[in-house]
């Protein structure tokens, strides 16, 4: 992993009205044109730190494939639907997609 840099357990939310925990998970795939690794690294694990500062985003891991540099995979998990929308319009997340 890139991003959190040590294995980290999931941390799921507490809900006091319900026996079951569900968590919006969201996995993205993508594949950064060659000699971009660096640039694209440094801006979603800028991304992926002001996201987990959020009450509504339960992970959000950066990983890269040993063998192939140039793909990558971003592992989100949101508490609910709202959490998921808010994570989408925030500055940090439209920062990250404009520079993409």
């Amino acid at each position: 992993p890139r991003f959190p840099l040590k294995a980290s357990n999931w941390m799921y939310p507490e809900d006091d009205d319900d026996d079951e925990t569900e968590l919006i998970c969201r996995h993205l795939s993508i594949r950064v044109d060659e000699n971009a690794e660096k640039e694209f690294l440094e801006l979603t694990i800028l991304n992926a730190r002001n996201s987990i500062m959020s009450d509504g985003v339960a992970r959000f891991d950066v990983l890269q494939h040993d063998d192939d540099p140039q793909q990558f995979m971003i592992v989100q998990a949101f508490k609910n639907e709202e959490a998921q929308k808010a994570h989408e319009g925030s500055e940090h997340n439209q920062r990250w997609l404009a520079n993409l």
